[in-house]
């Protein structure tokens, strides 16, 4: 009786065992891979807004690898032009509002669907800012703005790669970049604080390398683009994401006088624009104006 009893307690402990490493396997191996797969291939929302209040029209131009990229073009009247590009799972009609504002004072703009998104072509998520080159290209065939004066706001995803192509080309003047996620390189990532922190690191990693091999990779790491870019850069950070603060700071801590870094104490992700509207406003307004029409900056204005 006492040998089965021994027997039992082992068998007990080796079943244990293999619960808790199918756990970890799943949570660190699994898991991160489903949703490498799923962040892989974007949702497609509808666009629900027809086009901007100003006159505009559809335009569509071809990246370097063929795809179609469509958008909306609101004629310069400054001789300066802003691209808008949206978040992860958006399309062109998310930025209305922006894209009417920068309008307003005389800017050109170019509401864009990102590859994988609205009506653009692509099944897959692309990280390069090739769709932002290619709309970078439409300009300087269309010959309707200065060379000197484009500019691009990208808000998460599309800040993202808005920083990855304002690092191969000379032709964007001035990026702002609110809340530039999602991070994909282990370099981009800051330094771990808390026991969450290191226990998110390794599903971070695979899922990074889940992605990489689906092929969605950046041109290179975001630290390394921000070097590279020879435009002033606006970083935007809201506070309330933890995530994206700390990772903010690290990428506003780049090597750099031409990197700006605001953040907004009681904003989450991308939330700024609503939460602190009419700062946001003075602040995108004052840095393309310096940037794209070499304006003195006024004093920002708060809520």
């Amino acid at each position: 009786m006492t040998q089965i009893r021994e027997w039992l307690s082992r068998v007990k402990w080796r079943i244990v065992i293999v619960f808790v490493m199918m756990g970890i396997g799943g949570v660190y191996g699994v898991l991160p891979v489903t949703r490498a797969v799923l962040v892989a291939h974007p949702p497609r929302k509808a666009i629900i807004a027809t086009a901007p209040m100003f006159p505009c029209e559809k335009v569509t131009f071809l990246t370097d690898t063929d795809l179609q990229v469509y958008g909306w073009h609101i004629p310069s009247h400054n001789g300066a032009a802003i691209i808008i590009a949206h978040g992860y799972g958006g399309n062109r009609g998310d930025h209305l509002e922006q894209a009417q504002f920068m309008a307003e004072h005389g800017y050109g703009v170019l509401l864009l669907d990102l590859l994988a998104h609205g009506e653009s072509e692509g099944h897959k998520l692309t990280l390069s800012g090739q769709e932002i080159l290619a709309a970078v290209r439409y300009f300087e065939r269309q010959g309707s703005v200065s060379s000197t004066r484009i500019g691009v706001w990208g808000f998460s995803l599309g800040g993202l790669v808005g920083i990855q192509a304002a690092a191969q080309t000379r032709a964007i003047d001035a990026l702002i970049a609110d809340g530039p996620f999602p991070v994909v390189t282990h370099q981009d990532m800051p330094h771990s604080e808390t026991v969450s922190d290191w226990l998110w690191m390794p599903f971070d990693i695979v899922q990074w390398q889940a992605l990489r091999v689906q092929g969605v990779r950046p041109a290179t790491s975001t630290i390394t683009a921000l070097q590279r870019s020879s435009c002033g850069v606006l970083l935007i950070a809201g506070r309330q994401n933890r995530g994206e603060y700390r990772v903010m700071q690290k990428y506003a801590a780049v090597p750099s006088e031409h990197i700006e870094l605001w953040e907004v104490e009681e904003a989450g992700h991308v939330e700024s624009w609503s939460v602190r509207g009419e700062e946001y406003r003075a602040r995108v307004l004052a840095f393309f104006d310096q940037a794209l029409l070499g304006e003195e900056p006024t004093t920002h204005t708060e809520e």
